[in-house]
């Protein structure tokens, strides 16, 4: 009954807002409206508010890179949410921030988060979850889609926007066919976004959210046709958005935390209320009946338990919410008591560590029975060198990017618990300058020659992926430069420089839309010239590097299409290297109106989509557009992430993007934005003082003598599996550091933590199948 649990535009109220940076910076200040947001958590004493950038207020968006992770620089509306339930109930202030974090790169949509400390007219307001909003504000800058040609709903069909017809008619049509014949699951394909809605369920069963499905549902089409060439969103399906897991990771029900089955919860058919009345399972029962829908969400969710739902990944994910916050907690304890201290705060948060390391195990459980499985079978992958491919299980390559895997010393050889009587695909992977051979394992029936195994696990099994050089390489475009010879360096591109033909170990892309975005598709090489002064083009500028251009003109010039300019692409061979460093410079030639950037991007092996280049704040490295003509910025050894090194094909990418943001709506001129100045070095990995190693070496530990820790220091000539050992001077066993691990060639660095052993001699050392190496330490405590 109070004045907050009223809703709508007569309940919006003007204030002045601003907002400030980490450095205590004004970045934004602005007239808006506000209006308290939420449900439930609407009555706690620390609300929620909604944030209104409009043009009766002055300003009709946010202008700001709220989130950096993200490429947008305007947002339409915005959140400062209290945490919702994990405000009040074994409280962390970051619960379903967290979650939707630990599954952003699902295929659904998240909200992004940040952390904020909250005033009100000068007070103290605590902690706030500053966080996107769902609408049709959020789809058009997320989507590009017309905001007002689609169909938002939740729940149980409650419009948000647009109606609710089609929705209707595809349950109408579940209900009326039966989705396990194929046809009319293949009907039913073209009317929601299965990959999109499998995702969706299998993180909603991992976070154990029990205020779902009866709640918090949303799912949106744009109003079109069916179209299977149309990007996600605008094919005309059905697709799911997560948003509100605040019930999630422990918050509800403790006594059964991790052992809560939500497989049951999700598909029970006799309840009527919240949470999962059954109106609210029927999708998920219907589509359960059809045998590859079912196969599809056991293989995948063993591939998500298997990875991002490692309790590592997980646990490290937590380990960093709960750093970002924990030196401004306290002040937010006493504002608001709702949490008893600052120990019990770190007592809830130790309790989603606990779900995260006790939850895996109870969901393959609930797996197995429900779908009447005979339990699981370790699948172990291998390569037979490092450096010459990657295998990939069903959806997953196994690199040292994969969640689980990051951070590990060693990736291979992999494992991870598969289903029995679901079939697996092994896929071998080679690099650039590599070629599969044949596959070797144990469990194998025969010895396969093709590269793509589909396996059926009855027990464990395992498999070694053999790659051997390619003599009949075709050459890659553009060439790698062999960075471990000397360093990459561009200097400079004329105007003059003959049409299709690219700087040294470079080419430059084209994308598959007009105005690209961050994300958008490469499509194929430009081969214009370099000196027009009209149409989208790459100009040289000479010592200054080149620069892009979209433009609104008509499309004359050959080798530039519509619009679609671009990226531009560097080859490199990282073998024999590591610490691999980028300088380059970014500037703006030309300023316009639609606001473009240029973001620094990789991948290795030529192979699936670019990675941000993080610099050491954690943000990604972007140029941003200039006001000012001729400005310019230097970035200066910006550190390669070390995955990109000891690779036969890497690739770093300077993307022109589209942000989104228009200053002016009369203006179609785009930003020309330049690169420049660009400098790749490494460090050689298998020279010491200037002599290259071509056998095994040890080298002295450093410190020594040393009273907590000492480095030992060793190089390999190949990949090979090692041991390290340390022993007293009586020849007995004191430390065992490593033991049959696989490391490349190159130089390595192993810690040796002397807690808990007395001062003296010890001796270090270093095995391998062919070699073995020792050195002395001394101890001084």
């Amino acid at each position: 009954i109070g004045n907050y649990a009223e809703r709508g535009r007569e309940w919006e109220r003007t204030t002045a807002f601003e907002l400030f940076n980490e450095h205590g910076q004004r970045v934004l200040a602005q007239n808006i409206g506000i209006r308290i947001h939420g449900g439930a958590s609407r009555s706690v004493p620390q609300k929620s508010l909604r944030l209104y950038a409009h043009f009766d207020y002055g300003e009709d968006h946010f202008y700001y890179p709220v989130f950096p992770d993200q490429s947008d620089r305007q947002y339409s509306r915005l959140i400062l949410r209290n945490s919702g339930q994990d405000f009040f109930v074994r409280s962390t202030m970051f619960r379903d921030a967290f979650m939707q974090e630990l599954v952003k790169d699902f295929n659904f949509d998240t909200q992004a988060y940040r952390p904020t400390i909250v005033f009100i007219n000068g007070e103290y307001w605590g902690i706030h979850n500053l966080r996107e909003r769902y609408d049709l504000y959020y789809l058009s800058r997320n989507y590009g889609v017309d905001p007002y040609n689609i169909d938002l709903l939740t729940d149980n069909s409650e419009v948000k926007e647009g109606d609710d017809e089609n929705y209707q008619a595809m349950l109408t049509y579940l209900r009326e066919h039966d989705p396990a014949d194929d046809l009319h699951y293949g009907q039913i394909k073209t009317m929601m976004d299965i990959d999109n809605y499998l995702d969706y369920l299998i993180a909603q069963v991992f976070i154990r959210n029990v205020d779902w499905p009866g709640n918090n549902t949303d799912y949106w089409r744009l109003r079109t046709d069916w179209d299977e060439q149309a990007p996600a969103g605008h094919d005309g399906r059905w697709r799911w958005m997560l948003f509100d897991t605040d019930a999630g990771f422990g918050l509800l029900n403790p006594w059964r935390v991790a052992s809560f089955d939500m497989i049951r919860h999700m598909t029970n058919d006799t309840y009527d209320d919240w949470p999962n009345p059954t109106w609210s399972t029927f999708l998920i029962r219907r589509l359960l009946k059809n045998d590859a829908f079912k196969k599809e969400f056991i293989s995948r969710s063993a591939d998500y338990l298997n990875t991002v739902f490692h309790p590592d990944h997980v646990i490290s994910l937590i380990d960093r919410f709960e750093a970002g916050l924990e030196p401004v907690i306290e002040e937010h304890i006493r504002r608001w008591g709702q949490i008893e201290s600052k120990d019990r705060w770190h007592f809830n948060v130790n309790r989603m560590r606990e779900f995260a390391g006790e939850r895996p195990s109870y969901v393959y459980t609930h797996i197995a029975e429900y779908f009447d499985l005979p339990g699981t079978a370790d699948i172990t992958v291998d390569v037979s060198a490092l450096h010459r491919g990657r295998v990939q299980v069903n959806r997953l390559v196994i690199d040292e990017q994969t969640p689980g895997v990051a951070g590990r010393e060693n990736v291979y050889p992999w494992k991870g618990a598969y289903f029995r009587d679901i079939p697996v695909q092994i896929i071998a992977r080679p690099y650039h300058g590599y070629t599969f051979s044949h596959w070797e394992g144990k469990g194998m029936d025969e010895a396969s020659l093709s590269d793509t195994l589909i396996v059926t696990p009855k027990s464990d099994l395992s498999v070694k992926a053999v790659f051997i050089p390619d003599k009949e390489l075709d050459e890659q475009v553009p060439a790698a430069h062999p960075l471990g010879e000397n360093d990459y360096r561009l200097l400079r591109w004329n105007a003059d420089s003959d049409p299709g033909t690219w700087p040294d170990n470079m080419a430059f892309q084209y994308m598959e839309e007009e105005d690209p975005r961050l994300h958008s598709s490469a499509a194929g090489f430009t081969t214009g010239p370099y000196d027009l002064s009209s149409g989208t083009r790459i100009n040289g500028l000479g010592a200054d590097g080149f620069a892009f251009i979209n433009t609104t003109e008509p499309q004359d010039d050959p080798g530039y299409p519509d619009r679609k300019m671009g990226a531009a692409v560097l080859a490199l061979d990282t073998r024999n290297t590591k610490n691999v460093t980028v300088s380059w410079t970014g500037g703006t030639v030309t300023p316009g109106s639609k606001v473009y950037h240029l973001r620094l991007q990789y991948r290795i092996n030529g192979d699936g989509s670019y990675q941000d280049v993080l610099d050491d704040q954690g943000e990604p490295v972007v140029y941003r557009r200039h006001h000012d003509p001729g400005h310019s910025h230097q970035f200066e050894e910006i550190a390669l992430p070390p995955i990109i090194t000891n690779k036969p094909y890497a690739e770093l990418r300077w993307t022109y993007y589209y942000s989104g943001e228009q200053l002016d709506a009369e203006n179609d001129a785009r930003d020309k934005l330049r690169v420049g100045d660009i400098l790749v070095r490494g460090e050689h990995s298998r020279i010491h003082d200037g002599e290259s190693i071509t056998g095994f070496k040890i080298l002295p530990n450093y410190p020594n003598p040393f009273n907590n820790s000492s480095i030992i220091n060793f190089y390999l000539p190949e990949e090979t599996l090692v041991t390290i050992t340390v022993y007293d001077t009586n020849g007995r066993l004191v430390r065992r550091l490593r033991e049959n691990i696989r490391l490349a060639a190159g130089h390595h660095l192993v810690r040796m933590d002397a807690s808990g052993l007395a001062s003296g001699i010890y001796i270090y050392r270093v095995e391998t199948p062919d070699w073995t190496g020792h050195g002395k330490m001394s101890l001084i405590r």
